[in-house]
């Protein structure tokens, strides 16, 4: 009996200790994959930074080119403010020189309409002296004596 009570309790902690043999790799597996995901966690991790560092990266170079095409572009905008200025000035000037040669010209159509009415005057006062100078010669030859 004594015996038969000890292979019971045997038998008891047998099933106990298979029981927690069976929990004890029930837990194993578990601590597998969580220690699975804590790894793929932290490889993801890394990719993110990863990532993320080259993307800033890549931000910064365009930054940094936006920066250099807007100052180039400022500058060209300075030169054609600057040359259009000069074109500015260079009309201005055009301008001035052709107001000046306007004044000119009609300074010059004012002399010659002058020019051109007197010599219209003379054309007639030599007219009117042929005329005469005929008149008298003809007077002459009707009347010698005079």
């Amino acid at each position: 009996s004594q015996l038969g009570s000890k292979e019971q309790e045997a038998g008891r902690l047998n099933a106990i200790v298979e029981e927690l043999q069976k929990t004890n790799r029930e837990l194993e597996s578990k601590l597998e994959v969580y220690l699975n995901k804590l790894k793929e966690a932290r490889d993801e991790k890394f990719a993110g930074e990863e990532n993320h560092a080259r993307e800033l990266a890549t931000q910064t170079k365009l930054a940094a080119l936006y920066q250099k095409s807007s100052e180039e572009l400022e500058e060209r905008v300075k030169d054609m403010i600057t040359a259009v200025e000069e074109l500015q000035a260079t009309v201005d000037v055009a301008n001035e020189g052709k107001s000046a040669a306007e004044k000119e010209m009609e300074t010059f159509r004012t002399k010659a309409a002058t020019l051109e009415t007197s010599v219209k005057e003379l054309e007639a006062e030599l007219k009117e002296a042929r005329s005469r100078a005929l008149s008298e010669e003809t007077l002459r030859e009707f009347c010698p004596s005079a």
